[in-house]
């Protein structure tokens, strides 16, 4: 939960640390409030992770680009002075920094090396020899956390290298007071990285006491490595999501030793407080879990382990057997529809896991993911499209190179398929429902040889498929008082055609209609509304709810009238009872659909009307 901010202020007598990231946090949040729900959902697989990771000593090394933005020589700080930084970052993620022996005795069997090292980029996004900087001079003076503009070379800046690939760090004069900011995993990707003020960075050259030991780099990288404040960001009984960091009041300001507060010693000495340079000296275990689960299967940063932006590291004696990985051969494609198709490869012994990447072709960008098993089922294809995906194996620390190309064409070419009246199963509805039983009936789709049901209850992960070859079908043994969800697509002799919109029903109830448009705040959610929708006339902001169980992955985009798809959230963690608002104030007024995709590929579907 994100506290209160805690405003500081220079002294002309003792200057101040004033970290920029939680003003910048809530800067993102109020400008795409959606972003609240990626830093929950990457909170609650940080929490998992934390918990669930098994004893790894490995060292997780992360490549850095250093850009250094200037508008005088003062600014354009020297290759010594980014080198010395480099130096403190290393020390104090791995305990080594020589002022740890400092370390309050009480906090001692917690302070730990976090196994994280940071190495300026060896190679360029495309592959280039680099020293990992970059020199870009600019007109503006100051830069400032409120508009990112040291992110954009459009304004006045630079642009970023690929976010998921490299810690981008930008160097320049900062202004509004600060020393530096972050930005937390869960922001946009084209911003993803660390400012910090040409004084405060390294050891050497402009820097001056209090703050001339790179500390506050340390402070910064550990914010984009999803670390809070030491105390929170509130009073007492505010959190910063890690147990053996005791709770606190207060940010702590100058150089001390000691300090108490919500019933027991404060750790004074956290990298992640606010005290001068010299007195910091520790990160905690559960600060490392924290960290480190973002690099697990799965986490945020996970893509950072796999990045181009290092050469291989040469062994300085005789070198062991290297063990490679070849690419899988063999690439297939099946059930393809308009808008699905499962991806598959050949396994290949003693790999990990598999990386995939799927582009249009003719696209330069490729959406990329990894894989326990080899194959993938993909949805949210465009019909009458060709695709083009590559397959590498990863290991431990190993990855092969991608697999020759494999292409695949959409279904939905011949205007009978593009036709939707014509393939798709209309009329949805549901009669004899009784207590464990119901009846499915729907129009009869010309040139149909079969149809598939897939149905689930509400909240449940398992799906059921059923084949009929009759407008009709009977399900069994349903648990009575429950809502089913359940879809239909028509089979033909050259494949299937497109599911339809999702449909609903409660065995033990009359009421069989789906997507029903709630008329008042009372109507009752077993009526069928188990998504709704309330538009705000005055802002433009549509407020959604979904009666899911729990906390669950899904996918949420916009179509205007024409099927154009004109907004995507990708993804949205949805809590069980808490709404949660899309800003569609900037598109125009007209009618618009608004689909949520759950996580087994139900789609599910509500128009809107923008006046």
């Amino acid at each position: 939960m994100i506290g209160a901010m805690i405003l500081t202020s220079f002294l002309q007598a003792q200057p101040r640390r004033n970290c920029g990231t939680m003003e910048h946090l809530e800067d993102q949040l109020d400008s795409n409030p959606n972003m609240l729900y990626d830093i929950r959902r990457i909170e609650r697989d940080t929490e998992l992770a934390a918990k669930s990771l098994e004893e790894d000593n490995s060292m997780i090394t992360i490549p850095v680009v250093i850009h250094v933005v200037y508008n005088s020589a003062t600014h354009n700080i020297s290759d010594e002075q980014i080198y010395s930084q480099l130096r403190v970052l290393n020390e104090d993620f791995q305990r080594q920094n020589p002022d740890r022996i400092h370390t309050n005795p009480l906090f001692r069997d917690v302070a730990t090396d976090t196994r994280i090292e940071f190495r300026l980029a060896e190679l360029d996004p495309n592959g280039q020899p680099t020293n990992g900087i970059t020199r870009t001079r600019t007109s503006r003076n100051l830069f400032y956390s409120s508009d990112n503009a040291v992110k954009y070379s459009a304004m006045g800046g630079v642009d970023p290298w690929p976010t998921g690939e490299y810690l981008n760090i930008w160097i320049c004069n900062l202004g509004s007071g600060i020393l530096g900011y972050s930005q937390f995993p869960g922001g946009p990707s084209e911003t993803d990285g660390v400012v910090i003020g040409y004084r405060y960075f390294g050891t050497t050259g402009p820097v001056r006491p209090p703050f001339n030991r790179g500390r506050t780099t340390t402070h910064e990288v550990g914010h984009w490595l999803n670390l809070r404040h030491i105390w929170g960001d509130g009073p007492c009984g505010a959190d910063d999501h890690v147990d053996d960091t005791p709770l606190a009041e207060r940010p702590h300001h100058g150089c001390i030793e000691a300090a108490e507060s919500c019933g027991s010693p404060d750790m004074v000495q956290n990298f992640m407080d606010y005290t001068d340079d010299a007195c910091m000296n520790l990160f905690t275990s559960g600060q490392a879990a924290r960290m480190r689960a973002l690099f697990s299967a799965g986490g945020s940063r996970e893509s950072i382990r796999y990045s181009r932006g290092l050469l291989p590291a040469q062994e300085e004696s005789e070198p062991e057997p290297v063990i490679t990985f070849f690419p899988p051969e063999r690439l297939t494609v099946d059930g393809v529809t308009s808008s699905t198709a499962t991806l598959s490869w050949e396994e290949i012994p003693g790999v990990d896991k598999y990386k995939v990447r799927v582009r249009k072709v003719g696209e330069q960008e490729w959406a990329t993911r990894t894989f326990l098993q080899p194959f993938v089922n993909t949805n949210r294809l465009r019909s009458c499209t060709e695709y083009e995906f590559e397959v590498a194996s990863l290991g431990t620390d190993i990855q092969s190179t991608f697999s020759n190309t494999f292409s695949f064409q959409t279904l939905g070419c011949t205007q009978a398929v593009a036709d939707a009246g014509d393939v798709v199963p209309r009329n949805l509805h549901t009669t004899e429902i009784m207590g464990r039983q119901a009846t499915l009936n729907w129009d009869i789709v010309p040139q149909a040889t079969s149809y598939q049901v897939q149905y689930k209850q509400l909240g449940v992960k398992r799906v059921f498929t059923k084949l009929t070859y009759q407008p009709a079908t009977v399900l069994y043994g349903l648990t009575t008082g429950e809502r089913y969800l359940y879809r239909i697509r028509a089979n033909f002799a050259d494949g299937p055609g497109e599911y339809s919109k999702v449909s609903s029903f409660v065995p033990g109830s009359s009421n069989s209609n789906t997507l029903v448009s709630r008329q008042s705040s009372r109507m009752s959610r077993e009526a069928g509304a188990y998504f709704r929708t309330y538009m705000d006339a005055r802002t433009g902001s549509v407020t959604v709810e979904i009666d899911f169980y729990e906390g669950e992955t899904v996918l949420i985009s916009v179509f205007d009238a024409s099927g154009r798809e004109v907004e995507s959230y990708d993804p949205f963690a949805i809590y069980a009872g808490e709404p949660f608002d899309l800003d569609l104030g900037h598109l125009p007024a007209g009618r618009y659909s608004i689909q949520l995709e759950d996580s087994d590929g139900f789609q599910h579907v509500k128009q809107i009307r923008k006046q």
